[in-house]
């Protein structure tokens, strides 16, 4: 991973998030007329490593769309991952060094919103060369920042993907409950605990509920049949090593931003082609009437496919072969309105 200092980053809030660094990976080259890129925003819990060889539990469910002849194959198109700012996988977070003072922000980190991700992903790009993006396509938590991408710099986004995500913030995913069941832990300290003395098992507890809710255990016994004990070893496997390198003051920010998210009032300013993917199983973001009925507001209709699929929220990357061919219609329809203007 690369990291870059981008500076002083202004914030939604009136704050400012100073020596804010940005960390990112980036695939293939830039065109001389800069038309190639794409940008891949990640969910809430992930990172780039999205992008990374694949594993039994989630690493690297994109990585096959850079491969040649697939939909964003880097042998033609710039793609960037970036870290977003909150989350403690790269980028400035609680549990960075507070520039001035020897301790890490712990939880008087800024408050963020989705629009403070994308003005630092913005900045990011702008570092790169990159002043127009194909599309932004992101899953959950990333569908959210390519919604907010489109209305924040409508001039400089061709289109957005949307997949397995959703308009506004799921009421499930509630920040008063998270900071409560952190707080019931003894190494929380009001949020100042030390590295090594971080609430490791409240964390890997909420890891595991997530992933079994995300339908990665109806995921790994489909790949390993009649072997439960297998699965739930890999599932505890699992949230233990994301419980160790993820922050849980970065967890309360990144949600708090979520909660922050909803564009249903301003669905008419859409105008760019947007592709939008809800898995039918879903559990965070389920599709109905009213999502259909919402999107129908748009000023240009999506392509809205429905994956049909027992993995609920983890189909983004598990079937992929759903939804690639939309995207790739959806990129292909974005070359031919930048060859007409």
């Amino acid at each position: 991973m690369h990291q870059l200092l981008i500076g002083d980053l202004p914030l939604v809030n009136g704050e400012i998030l100073p020596d804010t660094v940005v960390g990112y990976e980036t695939f293939g080259q830039l065109d001389p007329n800069g038309g190639n890129a794409v940008l891949i925003t990640h969910g809430l819990t992930s990172g780039i490593d999205m992008l990374e060889p694949s594993s039994a539990t989630g690493k690297g469910s994109w990585a096959d769309l850079l491969r040649p002849g697939r939909a964003l194959d880097a042998r033609h198109y710039f793609v960037v991952c970036s870290n977003v700012i909150g989350s403690s996988l790269g980028s400035s977070s609680p549990a960075s060094r507070r520039p001035g003072i020897n301790r890490p922000w712990g939880p008087e980190f800024p408050s963020l919103t989705i629009s403070d991700m994308v003005n630092a992903q913005r900045a990011l790009l702008a570092a790169l060369g990159v002043n127009r993006l194909r599309c932004v396509v992101g899953p959950s938590f990333g569908g959210m920042q390519a919604l907010q991408w489109a209305l924040d710099y409508p001039e400089a986004v061709d289109a957005i993907g949307v997949i397995v995500s959703g308009l506004q913030w799921p009421p499930s995913l509630g920040t008063n409950a998270l900071r409560t069941r952190l707080a019931s832990d003894p190494a929380w300290a009001q949020g100042w605990y030390v590295a090594d003395q971080a609430p490791f098992g409240t964390m890997a507890e909420l890891r595991y509920e997530t992933l079994v809710a995300y339908g990665m255990q109806q995921l790994l016994e489909h790949r390993w049949p009649g072997e439960r004990e297998k699965v739930e070893r890999a599932l505890r496997t699992a949230a233990q090593s994301w419980a160790r390198r993820f922050d849980a003051n970065a967890l309360l920010v990144l949600q708090a931003a979520g909660e922050r998210f909803d564009v249903r009032s301003r669905l008419s300013e859409y105008r760019c082609p947007m592709l939008f993917v809800p898995s039918r199983t879903d559990q965070i973001f389920p599709p109905s009437a009213e999502v259909r009925r919402q999107l129908a507001q748009l000023p240009i209709q999506p392509i809205y496919i429905e994956l049909d699929t027992p993995f609920g929220h983890a189909a983004s990357g598990v079937e992929l072969h759903q939804w690639e061919p939309a995207l790739i219609q959806l990129l292909a329809q974005t070359a031919e309105t930048t060859v007409s203007t």
